[in-house]
C-alpha cells in the first residue's frame, strides 16, 4: 500500500503509523503494550476486518478493540468518558445539512 505525503494520524491513513496507535491508545488510558497487540492484529489481517472488509478508520476499529476488551475488566470512570469523547483533533463540525443536502433559504411568506 501506499501511503500519502501527509500522514496526520487522524485514522483515515492505512495502515496507521505505530507510533500513532500508540498516541491514540495513550490517550485512551491504556498501555503500549495493548497498542502493539492492536496493530499486530490488524497488520497480521492485512488491514481487513474478519469479514475480510478493508478498515477505511483504524481510530474506529480501535474504539471498538478498546471496548471488546475492556469488556471483562472494570472501567474506571476516566476511561469510559476518554471512550465517549473523541480527542479534540477528532472533532469536525459540518454545516446543517438533510439527507447530504444543504438547507435551502427560506424566504418569509409576504405579509397581508
Amino acid at each position: 500500500m501506499t501511503r500519502n505525503s501527509k500522514i496526520d494520524g487522524c485514522g483515515g491513513n492505512m495502515p496507521p503509523l505505530l507510533a500513532h496507535v500508540k498516541i491514540y491508545f495513550d490517550q485512551k488510558g491504556l498501555p503500549a503494550k495493548a497498542a502493539e497487540g492492536f496493530y499486530k492484529y490488524y497488520k497480521d489481517r492485512k488491514w481487513k476486518t474478519d469479514k475480510g472488509c478493508p478498515i477505511l478508520n483504524w481510530k474506529v476499529t480501535a474504539t471498538n478493540w478498546i471496548w471488546m476488551h475492556q469488556q471483562h475488566k472494570p472501567l474506571t470512570i476516566e476511561m469510559k468518558l476518554r471512550l465517549q469523547v473523541p480527542a479534540s483533533n477528532d472533532i469536525r463540525i459540518a454545516p446543517f445539512t438533510t439527507a447530504g443536502k444543504h438547507l435551502p433559504n427560506r424566504k418569509k411568506a409576504p405579509s397581508k
